[in-house]
């Protein structure tokens, strides 16, 4: 716990704010921060329910489960690849090189987006938004290229992305300078705190990296195996969402773990250890950054259809009278499934799902709900690890363009797997700044820490706004 003098970190773009509020109350058994005086207004039973931690267990339980299942099928499919490769020819060598050299691959291509992030923000936006469908592009060509099926319709998916990225870049071409402001503010204001923590050379980046090339480096051997199966398209997609999932987690532990570092010194002016804060969120509460994982493809996918639902009623009103159903539906799930709640979770130690919940409440109380539906940050992080992934494919796909182009569809869409998951768990730590950053406003907007940036965004949206 920091000391008064702690507390009173400067910060050279704030204006004078009112003094900090006294130190919240640690858990010693929980780790959980006591909440603010805005979140004692929840309902009791969402404080003092055991439920969360039950959903966490459960979820750890489950994803402990998936993750032996993996680990057996994947050893059972090596095993499968080298008797296939004895008795009927099976080409190994046609696999492995490409798809072990993607995983080297995978950290070249992350870093440089995690360096440029933390030192050129505005460029980092920029180059994301014009590499990811540049680089997409030429992914699609690549599939294209191979002359089959599997190949023309990837291909087709891809090129099909490519557009909408490229039109989105135009979209949002007026948020850049105020999505660069906020990544640099939160960065620039946690560094005073975190140090070296707020650097490519962020040790638990790098940990949680390297154990995602060791499993991406076992994962290829069950690839391999499937491929040579009868029935190799359903071994390949088991695997692919196993990896996906397991990624996935991975990322959403260190943005848990990283958002208790960040927010709670943005909020309050304490200062919790980066190695007590990684072992908390990857033991305590690891299964709720699992729930976060598996969530976030379906709200994604949920929130898109609610989009093009919601654009489509305004045309014609009578084919589409489920619409505001959709939407409903898509606002309810979102407010219980956010990545903002991965933030609370670090802060609060809650379960994912009442994270997700009380940041939703906090965030329409300050009527910040247009602010935070208009943040582009998420889409950079996106977008990044769709370049990094488009990259990777483009490599190893060019490559095996000249040894088999039976094979290149699955080569390429595997290397594209890991070159996106290396670069969103790179990634984490600006995530888990920018979100901080965020929330902790949310919080206590009278922190030293903050400026009049945030308010004056909100008053675009609500010119009555008031801190």
């Amino acid at each position: 716990m920091a000391t008064p003098q702690q507390n009173q970190h400067p910060n050279p773009n704030s204006q004078s704010r009112s003094p900090e509020p006294s130190a919240p109350t640690v858990n010693q058994r929980t780790g959980q921060i006591a909440p603010l005086d805005a979140e004692r207004n929840l309902p009791d039973r969402q404080l003092q329910s055991d439920w969360p931690h039950y959903t966490n267990r459960i979820t750890l339980l489950f994803f402990l489960l998936h993750l032996l299942v993996a680990f057996v099928l994947t050893f059972y499919l090596a095993v499968r690849s080298i008797i296939a490769a004895s008795s009927s020819g099976f080409q190994l060598l046609n696999w492995y090189p490409q798809l072990l050299t993607t995983a080297a691959a995978s950290v070249i291509f992350s870093y440089p987006w995690l360096i440029l992030t933390l030192r050129r923000p505005l460029i980092a936006i920029k180059a994301c938004l014009s590499l990811a469908p540049f680089l997409t592009s030429a992914f699609a060509f690549i599939l294209l290229g191979s002359s089959t099926v599997a190949g023309g319709v990837l291909g087709g998916i891809a090129l099909f992305a490519a557009i909408c990225m490229s039109l989105y870049g135009c979209y949002v071409a007026p948020r850049i300078d105020f999505a660069s402001l906020i990544i640099g503010k939160s960065l620039s204001s946690a560094e005073p705190h975190a140090g070296k923590l707020v650097s490519p050379a962020n040790p638990y980046i790098g940990i949680s990296i390297l154990v995602g090339i060791l499993w991406s480096v076992f994962w290829v051997t069950g690839l391999v195996g499937g491929a040579s199966m009868k029935h190799s398209a359903l071994y390949l997609l088991a695997l692919c969402v196993s990896y996906y999932w397991t990624m996935g987690a991975l990322r959403a532990a260190s943005v848990v773990a990283l958002s208790r570092v960040s927010g709670i010194y943005f909020a309050r002016g304490n200062e919790v250890g980066a190695r007590e804060a990684f072992i908390w969120a990857h033991t305590k509460w690891f299964g709720s950054a699992c729930l976060g994982a598996l969530s976030e493809p379906f709200v994604c996918v949920m929130r898109l259809i609610a989009r093009v639902a919601n654009a489509v009623e305004q045309e014609d009103e009578f084919l589409f009278s489920c619409a505001h159903c959709c939407l409903g539906v898509t606002a309810r799930v979102r407010t219980r499934a956010s990545v903002w709640g991965y933030t609370h979770i670090g802060m609060h130690g809650k379960g994912f799902v009442q994270a997700s919940e009380d940041t939703w409440v906090a965030i329409d109380a300050r009527g910040m709900g247009p602010t935070v539906e208009g943040e582009m940050a998420g889409a950079v992080w996106w977008l990044a690890g769709v370049a990094s992934g488009a990259g990777c494919a483009v490599l190893v796909g060019g490559w095996t363009l000249g040894v088999d182009k039976e094979i290149v569809p699955a080569v390429a869409v595997f290397a594209f797997f890991t070159g996106y998951s290396m670069t969103r768990i790179a990634l984490a730590l600006p995530q888990a700044c920018v979100c901080s950053y965020y929330v902790a406003f949310l919080e206590n907007p009278e922190s030293p820490v903050f400026d009049e940036t945030i308010p004056d965004r909100i008053k675009l949206f609500q010119p009555s706004f008031r801190v």
